[in-house]
């Protein structure tokens, strides 16, 4: 506090300045700042400054702000809720108007265990071969693919070592010319 009330002196301003930031700064008990009207400082008014956030532990955060967005996705999967059990107590309801235990099982065997159970080994072996015959007609397609690039690929090869050629055999050339050129101009007076 004396560091602070020496760098206000140093500033220039006068004791009853001082004595006023001094009391604006200090805090009550229970921890807010004791800034609740605003002050007037060098001809412009400076407002209060707001609370200190409550950092105490124990405390949940505030909800998230709700909108419609939320209603609707809660609506519809009440909705869904609400049919899927609807449906659920007319098959229950549907046993126990008949009375019979072999009725509910009969029911729960044709209804429920179709949509519970895993597909049939034919069902599986046929998709299987339709997946298998799908991976080696990509295979293949890959593996021509593959030999029409190499070949493409050798060609251009072959072509630019002819290219090469070419030019080399064509430098030879022009470089006999230039040197029998030379020559005549030598033996020429």
């Amino acid at each position: 506090m004396a560091k602070r009330i020496a760098f206000l002196e140093s500033k220039g301003l006068t004791q009853a300045e001082i004595s006023e930031a001094v009391a604006r700064t200090t805090t009550t008990v229970a921890g807010t700042l004791s800034n609740d009207s605003g002050a007037i400082v060098g001809g412009a008014s400076v407002a209060p400054l707001p609370p200190a956030p409550d950092y105490r532990v124990g405390y949940a955060p505030a909800p998230p702000q709700r909108d419609w967005r939320d209603y609707t996705l809660a609506l519809i999967g009440a909705i869904g809720f609400g049919v899927g059990a609807f449906h659920l107590f007319q098959v229950i309801s549907s046993c126990f108007d008949q009375q019979t235990v072999d009725s509910c099982r009969k029911h729960g065997q044709n209804y429920v265990l179709p949509n519970l159970s895993w597909p049939e080994s034919a069902e599986q072996k046929q998709d299987r071969e339709r997946l298998e015959s799908q991976i080696s007609s990509i295979s293949t397609a890959l593996e021509q693919a593959t030999k029409s690039i190499q070949d493409q690929t050798e060609k251009l090869q072959q072509v630019m070592d002819s290219n090469t050629q070419e030019q080399e055999k064509n430098a030879q050339e022009v470089r006999f010319v230039r040197d029998e050129l030379e020559g005549l101009k030598q033996n020429l007076p």
